[in-house]
């Protein structure tokens, strides 16, 4: 079990019940209550699985807690399952929809010009009518999807589609459309320097942009100087293994490492993440320029360095920690520290989504780079060491359209080494 799980309780702050959530179930995107009052953990947007109270004794492995896929319930208790009808990401699928009673009343069919990434209901209107966000993906080495609002009649019947601008999102906003009981549709588009709010409009001839981007074209990297002969061959377990171990070590934080006031590093960034001073702290934290082992981070926390460093402007040896790409330098077990702009030189381009597995890379030379934990629920769950979580490694679900722009990537020398798709 995770440590803590969630609680419920009292007005006074007593605990009434503790619901654990199963150490095996990734990418965890909220906790809410739903209609009944049940509580429901949300897993990659578009999973559910329905807690069980810890007291009642019950196993919760992510086996044995209650998984619905890509499950949504609107308003009126409905809820709406998608189901897709290729394997892999093809170009069919289905969204049905339940009663209360859990009878199927409605099936919506799905299909796409181009390969189907996600489905998600985003609410119905007053009249019945159904609205759902569509994301479609191009067969590119660069992830490019372009993202819809479908409206449906009450039969089902394909009424007119938006497009979505998520080519102008700057950061990428956890609610991005409302529709109103009166079958207004709003998009919240924030860009660098403001935040717009967009009144959609359906069209019934749509075209696809996507149509305008197949002969795209990978970014350009720098060839590593340094030789691959000291890079082993390495499995994509161990690669796991490797990129978790970052993820779950727990170490004790003392007041050296959090303020970084015992050995001149006072001008570091402290990791939001750190909770306080003499304390338990579980996962690596995000360091600048950072490749420590985790090993090594442990034993530099005990030497009194500084915990993690979030600030660009310097690498400052007197802090201990990972970056992104050191994080993926020591989870496929490189001899050296590769940046972005250099790992994709170790690798094979991956030119279709299907072909992407766990312990390959999405990467922006210059920028970022994520490793793949699994591909599924109309996304991909990355291991990432990241300033944007509070500073530290952890594991994160991405839809597709916030994936938009990074190269996928195979390490030449993983085990096994599957086809790219090129």
């Amino acid at each position: 079990m995770r440590p803590g799980g969630t609680r419920k309780v009292d007005s006074k702050g007593k605990v009434l019940d503790t619901y654990e959530i199963a150490r095996d179930i990734e990418a965890v995107s909220g906790i809410s209550l739903d209609q009944r009052g049940d509580l429901v953990l949300k897993v990659a947007n578009t999973e559910e699985y329905h807690l069980t109270s810890a007291n009642k004794h019950i196993a919760l492995s992510q086996q044995r807690q209650t998984r619905q896929e890509g499950v949504t319930t609107s308003r009126s208790e409905m809820r709406y399952v998608f189901k897709r009808l290729d394997e892999r990401l093809g170009h069919r699928g289905v969204m049905q929809v339940f009663d209360t009673s859990g009878d199927v009343t409605l099936e919506i069919p799905i299909t796409t010009e181009h390969l189907l990434g996600s489905v998600v209901f985003i609410n119905t209107d007053r009249d019945g009518h159904i609205y759902l966000a569509v994301e479609e993906l191009l067969k590119a080495p660069i992830v490019t999807v372009e993202k819809t609002v479908r409206k449906y009649d009450r039969k089902g019947k394909l009424l007119g589609i938006a497009r979505l601008p998520i080519e102008e999102y700057y950061t990428c906003p956890h609610t991005e459309v409302r529709v109103d009981e009166e079958g207004d549709i709003y998009h919240l588009v924030p860009t660098k320097d403001r935040v717009k709010l967009l009144k959609l409009n359906l069209s019934e001839n749509f075209t696809s942009s996507l149509r305008q981007s197949i002969t795209l074209k990978l970014p350009k990297f720098e060839f590593a100087k340094t030789a691959l002969a000291c890079d082993g061959i390495i499995s994509r377990d161990t690669v796991r293994d490797r990129a978790r171990a970052y993820i779950t070590r727990s170490w004790l934080c003392n007041s050296c490492n959090y303020y970084g006031n015992c050995n001149g590093c006072e001008g570091r960034g402290r990791p939001p993440y750190l909770p306080g001073p003499n304390q338990w702290v579980t996962s690596i934290p995000y360091k600048a320029g950072g490749w420590d082992t985790v090993d090594g981070f442990v034993s530099r926390m005990s030497q009194n360095h500084a915990a993690g460093d979030v600030k660009y402007d310097a690498v400052r040896d007197c802090a201990a920690g990972v970056n992104c790409s050191g994080y993926v330098s020591r989870a496929w077990d490189l001899c050296r520290h590769y940046l972005t702009q250099e790992l994709p030189s170790l690798c094979d381009p991956i030119c279709d989504p299907n072909y992407l597995h766990k312990a390959d890379i999405l990467d922006k030379p210059y920028d970022h780079v994520r490793l793949v934990a699994n591909v599924g629920g109309g996304g991909v769950t990355c291991y990432e060491s990241t300033r944007a979580n509070g500073g530290h490694v952890g594991s994160m679900y991405y839809p597709w359209s916030q994936l938009a722009g990074y190269g996928m990537y195979e390490y030449k020398k993983i085990s096994p080494y599957y086809s790219t798709g090129c």
